[in-house]
């Protein structure tokens, strides 16, 4: 199948913009089941929402980078569980799509609304090499949205390997078939994203042209940019892939302060009876927490267009870019947690009930936090280290001129 009629980012937004109410109105069943429900995947599906970044010759958009983040930041004012797993299936296709030719096949040419996790946490697990590919075994967690996938990818070391950490690693694609899930998602925050064990069992056979090694996935220049057009398919993935999750942070703190603001406007103290609106200390919190928002959202529109430049002109990132692409993200998240923090401490008592969609929101940003990619412990120390001139220990930001005139190369930031 070949698009001939690729929507734009302004009519997709406006699809999205019809499916929130009902997305809204499941997003308490979306928590009591911990799964996405199967009638909102449709909808998503059949909005196109999920096709933003397959290949066009399977019918997918091919579009620039920061459209999933566009989307989920509609969807995650009403669900941040059901904008998480929008923004990760819909990247996921990107990774594919740099994949070789024939792996794309195998995963679109008879069906091409296949949906693709992946494993993003092994526990246990190894890759023996045989010939025409590898014998694949081990446990994964954090698979998002397996649960409405036909596939799924899991990182795994080559056996007999010399290279150590992610170098050592090799990305496998699997079908559903050939796994089995393990239900242990019970978590406080986030619960409905059905992030699950993936679990094969017995040694699996997967072919040489269904895995990539980590690192040259992340790189430049996969295999799959001879296939494929679009920039993402072609960029060097690693900076760009910390920063998928930013839609749905922004999306939950934008929901938090709408819900929050509709409870306001109309309680009335119960003890006093007064207007709760009325009270000065309620007005300065609310504008604090709306001025973080805003400010998040700034700096992570500036970050997309910087990153969209990048990509579009086959530009890599420089070591400032990397590290600050790191510290920004990481700091937008920050933001956007704070500004719901205040907003449930406001609320008293009222906001510790679960029935209370502000308390959900504060749960689930509270959970999206902890994200390697969004964690401000994990990404703000790269930043300082490189603007002291201390190495940071990642080769692709020390390799280049830096403030401590450090030499490097290889940032899957």
């Amino acid at each position: 199948m070949t698009t001939t009629n690729t929507p734009s980012l302004d009519e997709l937004a406006a699809r999205a913009r019809d499916l929130v109410p009902a997305i809204r109105q499941r997003a308490a069943v979306t928590e009591q089941t911990r799964t996405v429900p199967a009638e909102t995947i449709e909808e998503l599906r059949e909005a196109g929402l999920f096709r933003l970044y397959q290949p066009a010759r399977y019918g997918g958009f091919e579009m620039d980078w920061g459209a999933q983040i566009d989307l989920a930041r509609i969807v995650g004012s009403a669900c941040g569980s059901t904008a998480w797993l929008l923004t990760v299936l819909a990247t996921h296709s990107a990774m594919v799509g740099r994949l070789d030719g024939e792996a794309q096949s195998d995963v679109w040419a008879e069906n091409d609304e296949a949906l693709v996790a992946t494993g993003s946490a092994r526990i246990e697990g190894e890759a023996v090499p045989v010939d025409g590919g590898y014998l694949v075994q081990g446990v994964w967690r954090f698979a998002s949205g397996v649960d409405h996938s036909q596939w799924t990818m899991v990182a795994v070391p080559v056996e007999g390997t010399e290279a150590e950490g992610t170098a050592a690693l090799r990305q496998c694609l699997i079908p559903a078939e050939d796994y089995r899930i393990v239900d242990d998602w019970y978590v406080s925050g986030l619960r409905g994203t059905g992030s699950k064990q993936v679990v094969v069992d017995a040694p699996l056979f997967v072919p040489e042209h269904r895995t990539l090694g980590f690192l040259d996935l992340l790189g430049p220049r996969p295999p799959g940019a001879e296939v494929n057009d679009g920039y993402v398919y072609r960029m060097e993935f690693g900076p760009y892939f910390g920063t998928i999750l930013l839609g749905p942070v922004l999306g939950i703190a934008e929901g938090a302060l709408e819900d929050y603001l509709d409870l306001t406007r109309v309680k009335v103290g119960v003890v006093r009876g007064n207007r709760v609106a009325e009270s000065q200390v309620v007005q300065l919190r609310v504008a604090e927490s709306a001025a973080e928002i805003a400010a998040s959202g700034l700096l992570v529109e500036r970050m997309l267009e910087m990153l969209h430049l990048a990509g579009e002109q086959d530009n890599l990132l420089t070591p400032r870019q990397r590290v600050e692409t790191m510290r920004d993200r990481a700091y937008a998240t920050r933001l956007c947690v704070d500004a719901v923090h205040r907003l449930v401490r406001q609320m008293g008592a009222t906001g510790l009930s679960e029935i209370n969609p502000v308390q959900r929101h504060f749960r689930d940003i509270s959970a999206a936090q902890g994200q390697i990619g969004l964690n401000w412990d994990h990404n703000a120390g790269t930043y300082g280290k490189w603007v002291l001139g201390v190495a940071t220990g990642d080769r692709t930001i020390d390799g280049s001129p830096a403030p401590g005139g450090e030499e490097a190369a290889d940032s899957i930031a």
